[in-house]
């Protein structure tokens, strides 16, 4: 992104009946950009009948907000979202497409940057601004190490970290102007069969005031019996996991935790070898005691941890 004249583009993240505040932490990602580069900021809502919505998040983020209306956006596809946000930046040339690290966001993200010639950053949990120019931060190797990347093509298209950026409101923040966008695209590969909710579990992770989480640091299902019998001492307590212990098949997918499972804010949390990737702290940063036990003193999870455990 050059110094001189610049336009953000972001996609907004929401649910049926509200934006969510996944959108305003997008938000917030591009006002630091715009603190350091002046820029005009745009917010893209892809949907059918969204203007609640819409009205709802130009109200909050103080932005403006054009609705990219399609029949074809009633329901989420790859397809649709990438065709509709492709056909607005092909109008507006933004230099920066900011979307959200979520199972929908870096779905349809890296097509919008194939079809843009656009580069493509991933998982971004922080900004640096050195010389004129803007350097992307993100975790790698299970958050031991920090990736500093740079973007050589006009137009990036980037995913953001959940919890990545701190959206604040500021007082007397104009409310956005909403406009409309009728999307001609059409779509082509693409059919909707049906929707359906997963079935319900018995799982209460959202009310216990104490979790015990299980990682692949586990290593077999017949080590469970460890985290229950550990639980058994805790009042209101509930057993959770990170998406490799489901995948293990050693829990039920809706006890998951993270970024593609559920998020949770417990009084205690006790992670059991999780090795603390992004995508898991998502989902349960918010706890008020978190406790790390870990074989590898070196696991990301130390670092959000307030009491670390380097055992087996």
């Amino acid at each position: 992104m050059s110094p001189m004249g610049k336009k953000i583009l972001i996609v907004a993240e929401y649910n049926i009946d509200q934006t969510l505040p996944l959108t305003l932490e997008l938000a917030a990602c591009a006002a630091e950009i715009n603190d350091n580069f002046p820029a005009e900021i745009v917010i893209a809502l892809p949907g059918k009948d969204v203007l609640t919505q819409a009205d709802m998040l130009a109200e909050a983020a103080g932005m403006d907000v054009i609705i990219l209306r399609s029949d074809h956006l009633e329901n989420y596809s790859a397809e649709g979202y990438a065709a509709a946000v492709c056909e607005l930046a092909s109008q507006t040339r933004p230099e920066l497409i900011i979307i959200a690290h979520s199972p929908r966001g870096y779905d349809y993200a890296p097509q919008i940057a194939v079809n843009l010639d656009a580069a493509c950053i991933t998982g971004v949990n922080g900004l640096e601004f050195a010389e004129g120019r803007i350097l992307y931060l993100r975790q790698s190797y299970y958050g031991k190490m920090v990736t500093v990347l740079e973007a050589r093509k006009f137009c990036t298209v980037l995913t953001v970290m959940p919890g990545a950026f701190r959206f604040t409101a500021k007082e007397n923040r104009k409310k956005g102007i909403i406009t409309m966008h009728q999307v001609s695209a059409k779509l082509v590969a693409t059919l909707s069969v049906a929707a359906r909710k997963s079935a319900a579990t018995d799982t209460n992770l959202t009310d216990a005031e104490t979790i015990i989480a299980a990682g692949k640091g586990m290593r077999k299902k017949e080590n469970m019996q460890l985290l229950r019998d550990l639980a058994g001492f805790f009042p209101k307590a509930a057993i959770g996991g990170s998406r490799a212990a489901c995948d293990q098949e050693w829990l039920e997918y809706g006890a998951q935790i993270g970024l593609t499972g559920k998020t949770v804010a417990p009084k205690l949390y006790i992670a059991c070898g999780i090795s603390g990737a992004l995508q898991h702290i998502a989902g349960m940063k918010a706890s008020q005691t978190i406790v790390a036990i870990n074989h590898d003193p070196h696991a990301a999870i130390f670092g959000y941890a307030d009491i670390g455990i380097v055992e087996d």
